[in-house]
């Protein structure tokens, strides 16, 4: 399968005009806002965009791929807002780990990918860590297992932690913001065998990052499944953790930067149907009221709910 093929540069024109198609609203500005700074805009040839700004899926359809950014709550709240591709012929580059997010009526049209690095070549001194101030996107337990990752690496001289403090309205039940970014701030200190310390994104950009490795805490891929954070360490030349290494590239594989793509996977988890069957037959093949208190107002937008969140729980407990 070699979908990767040379890009229409008339598509991609049209695609990176996004303004011009989207139909922005100030909801949408204010999402990203929220979001930052993994919600930040930035271009590779792969078309990373956000499914949480599509107004009319007639628009998605001027393109022949792009590629989602969301989350599994975006994910949910797109298929609850648009249950069928209505004729569009566009495939939607997706993380494997949301396939069971996936109606049917869609599956046609979504192609499921794994983050890949070609580079093996990297320096074990320092690990920069990012750590996202909420509980959907950083798992005290997960972050324990990190430090024991990281504490196996050999050479490690020191570990920079690199903090981002995000609340996000909807969600105020949750732990989130400051309190819960200095808990999982504390427990990197206690656990890691090697000098902690702690940079904000300013200063990142004065640091030699060139070989360097760099882990983006996001386990579940909740509120994002591609972070600006991780392309900005990747054009630097930082090597993710959280990537497999492949040898050779090959027609699966869309290189998206130096060192680093995408590579789809050539086949579907044997559970799909079986999962899928039992979320249809669950909810009737109707998510309305998944969304019953997402964008209440347009002057106090709420972009994710906990009804959101406790389905996203259930669909990954099946």
């Amino acid at each position: 399968m070699n979908f990767f093929k040379d890009s229409d540069i008339e598509e991609e024109f049209q695609f990176n005009r996004s303004e011009m198609w989207l139909d922005l609203e100030n909801v949408d500005s204010e999402f990203e806002e929220e979001m930052l700074p993994h919600s930040k805009a930035y271009v590779d040839s792969s078309r990373p965009m956000w499914l949480f700004y599509v107004k009319s899926i007639e628009k998605l359809g001027y393109f022949s791929w792009i590629h989602s950014r969301d989350g599994s709550l975006g994910l949910i709240r797109f298929f609850s807002k648009f249950p069928e591709p209505n004729g569009i012929k566009t495939k939607i580059l997706m993380n494997k780990m949301h396939y069971r997010l996936v109606p049917n009526e869609w599956k046609e049209n979504i192609l499921l990918y794994e983050n890949v690095r070609t580079v093996d070549n990297y320096d074990n001194e320092v690990v920069y860590l990012a750590i996202t101030g909420h509980e959907l996107a950083t798992s005290l337990p997960a972050l324990e297992a990190v430090c024991k990752k990281i504490n196996n690496l050999k050479g490690v001289q020191r570990v920079v932690i690199v903090p981002f403090n995000l609340t996000i309205k909807g969600t105020e039940s949750l732990s989130q913001g400051e309190s819960f970014l200095c808990e999982a701030s504390g427990l990197v200190y206690k656990n890691i065998n090697t000098s902690v310390s702690t940079l904000n994104m300013y200063k990142l950009q004065f640091e030699n990052l060139n070989g360097k490795l760099f882990l983006n805490l996001n386990s579940n891929l909740t509120l994002f499944s591609e972070s600006y954070f991780d392309f900005y360490m990747k054009s630097r030349g930082a090597v993710s953790l959280n990537d497999e290494y492949v040898k050779n590239i090959d027609g699966n594989v869309m290189e998206t930067g130096a060192g680093y793509g995408i590579r789809l996977c050539e086949s579907w988890p044997s559970d799909y149907q079986k999962v899928r069957d039992k979320i249809d037959t669950t909810f009737n093949k109707n998510l309305d009221s998944l969304l019953k208190n997402d964008l209440e107002s347009q002057e106090n937008p709420v972009f994710f709910n906990l009804e959101l969140s406790t389905f996203d729980h259930w669909v990954k407990s099946i």
